[in-house]
């Protein structure tokens, strides 16, 4: 479960989508009036791929962080019986 949280493709294609816009952009042959808009289209989209690499590696570490959560609680669950157990034999 955790690892097709992880490996989720749909931020990556968001991801691949602004690279293929971005990549678009640059072959575009514009004049120079036309050419600094076009430098902060870049710019905005190389901020948006960052911050969205950050995101999806902050989600990554929190995913994990529940994921090992969950591992120790359910070890404690399963130990449970015989936890209890142990209490009878000692009352």
């Amino acid at each position: 479960m955790t690892e097709a949280i992880i490996n989720n493709s749909a931020l990556n294609d968001v991801k691949k989508s602004l690279n293929e816009i971005k990549n678009l952009l640059k072959s575009t042959n514009l004049n120079d009036g036309h050419n600094d808009k076009m430098n902060l289209i870049l710019d905005n989209i190389d901020s948006c791929f960052l911050q969205l690499s950050y995101d999806m590696k902050k989600m990554n570490n929190e995913i994990q962080l529940l994921y090992n959560k969950h591992k120790d609680q359910d070890y404690k669950l399963n130990r449970l019986p015989e936890e209890i157990l142990n209490l009878k034999k000692q009352a």
